[in-house]
């Protein structure tokens, strides 16, 4: 499983791609992912409200915005501070 993930990881960094990841903690791969992500969030609630929170790299919760033109879509973290 280790083989295909690097294999993937090469493909997505070659053509500038995005993976996204969704898994629960306590899964025996969480840690072969957070060592191989550029980039590693979790998510919070509260008051039911649901916000992001960077692990690595390191930030205050986030906004999710979703910015949207007739070519590309691009969804951006903005720190709450």
């Amino acid at each position: 499983m280790l083989k295909a993930l690097g294999e993937d990881l090469a493909r997505i960094r070659n053509f500038e791609d995005v993976r996204l990841n969704i898994i629960r903690p306590e899964c025996a791969i969480a840690n072969h992912l957070s060592s191989i992500a550029d980039m590693q969030v979790i998510v919070r609630e509260i008051c039911g409200a649901t916000f992001p929170v960077g692990v690595k790299p390191k930030t205050p919760l986030l906004n999710i915005e979703l910015h949207e033109d007739e070519v590309v879509s691009e969804i951006r973290l903005t720190p709450i501070l």
